[in-house]
C-alpha cells in the first residue's frame, strides 16, 4: 500500500466518520410505547485538507443518507438502531469517484436523571448509551478508512441542564473502541488492523421559542470535536492521526400536537481546524417522526419535556 493510497483513505474517511452513538445529541428518550424514526441527508464539499503530512487528494465532495430508530421500552429506557450516516451514494475525491457505506450501531439508552427517570429532576437530565458497532460486509472494494468494517463497542454520556425556561445546554461525549482484528475491508487486503478509538465531544447551547398551537422553534450552536489516534497494520503506523473541530448553527421546527408528531432540523457545519481531515462545509437535513405503538401515549408527550420545551 503506497503513501498516496493511505492519504486517499484518510481523505475518504470523512464519509464514514462522524458516526454518532445511537440517539446522539440529547439526553432524552422517547416516551414509553413510542417509536421514533429519524431520516437524515448530508452534503459536504471541501477544497483542501487540514495540516496533512501525507500526499494525496486534497478535495472531497459527497452526498450521504441515513436512518435511525428508537423505541421507548419504559419512560427512561429505549432500544435503538442507528445507521446515520449510512450510505453514501456519491463521493468524489481527486483520485476519482466512489460509493461508500458506514457500519451501523445497535444499542440501549438509559436516562438516569430527568422527568420520569429514577432520579426525578425538572432542570437536569443525565443519560448513557451502550452500543455494538456491527462490521458490515465489504462492498466493491472502495477505499475506506482503517476503522471501517471493524466491529467495536461504543459508549456515550449525555448531560442536559435547563438554566432558564427558554435556554438549555447539552453536553455529550462518545467513545467507540475496536480491538485489533482482521479487517474485512478489501482496501487493506484483510490484514490485521488496529484502529483502537474514535472519540467525539460536543457542547451545544440551545434556545427554544414556543409559538401558538404548540409549535416550537429551536436554535442550537453545537461545537464538535472529533479525534482518532494513529492506526496500524501489523504494527506499522499509517501516520493517520486525525482530529477536527467544527461549529454548526442548527434550526429546528417541532410540531408535537400533530397525529404523528414530527420535527425538522437544518444545519450548516463548517470545519474550523483539524489534521488529516478535509476542510469541509457541510449541510445536514434531519427529520424525526413519532409513532405511538401503545394506546394511552398522548402526542404532547413526544416533545414536551423539561429539557426541550419551556
Amino acid at each position: 500500500m503506497n503513501i498516496r493510497t493511505i492519504r486517499s483513505l484518510c481523505c475518504a474517511a470523512l464519509l464514514t466518520s462522524g458516526t454518532v452513538i445511537v440517539a446522539a445529541g440529547e439526553p432524552e428518550t422517547p416516551p414509553e410505547g413510542v417509536l421514533r424514526a429519524t431520516l437524515g441527508a448530508s452534503y459536504g464539499n471541501g477544497s483542501h485538507s487540514w495540516n496533512s503530512p501525507l500526499p494525496g487528494p486534497q478535495s472531497l465532495t459527497y452526498f450521504g443518507l441515513g436512518a435511525a430508530l428508537e423505541y421507548g421500552v419504559t419512560p427512561w429506557a429505549a432500544i435503538c438502531a442507528e445507521w446515520l450516516p449510512g450510505v453514501f451514494p456519491y463521493g468524489e475525491t481527486e483520485d476519482g469517484k466512489t460509493g461508500l457505506f458506514a457500519d451501523p450501531l445497535l444499542g440501549i439508552k438509559l436516562r438516569f436523571i430527568g422527568e420520569k427517570a429514577p432520579a426525578s429532576s425538572e432542570k437536569t437530565a443525565l443519560s448513557a448509551a451502550l452500543a455494538l458497532k456491527v462490521s458490515m460486509p465489504s462492498g466493491n472494494g472502495s477505499a475506506l478508512e482503517p476503522g471501517s468494517h471493524l466491529w467495536g463497542l461504543g459508549f456515550r454520556l449525555y448531560y442536559g441542564y435547563r438554566f432558564h425556561p427558554l435556554f438549555l445546554l447539552n453536553v455529550s461525549a462518545e467513545l467507540v473502541y475496536s480491538p485489533e482484528q482482521k479487517s474485512s475491508n478489501p482496501a487493506f487486503d484483510r490484514q490485521m488492523v488496529n484502529h483502537p478509538l474514535d472519540a467525539v465531544f460536543e457542547l451545544e447551547p440551545r434556545f427554544s421559542y414556543p409559538l401558538p398551537g404548540g409549535t416550537a422553534l429551536r436554535f442550537g450552536l453545537p461545537l464538535t470535536g472529533e479525534f482518532s489516534p494513529e492506526s496500524t497494520i501489523y504494527g506499522a503506523g499509517l501516520n493517520d492521526l486525525r482530529y477536527c473541530f467544527s461549529i454548526g448553527p442548527a434550526f429546528t421546527a417541532a410540531f408535537p400536537f400533530m397525529k404523528f408528531p414530527f420535527e425538522i432540523t437544518v444545519q450548516y457545519r463548517p470545519s474550523l481546524a483539524g489534521r488529516n481531515r478535509p476542510a469541509l462545509h457541510e449541510v445536514r437535513l434531519l427529520g424525526k417522526v413519532d409513532f405511538r405503538l401503545r394506546r394511552g401515549t398522548r402526542p404532547a408527550e413526544v416533545y414536551v419535556d423539561p429539557q426541550t420545551a419551556p
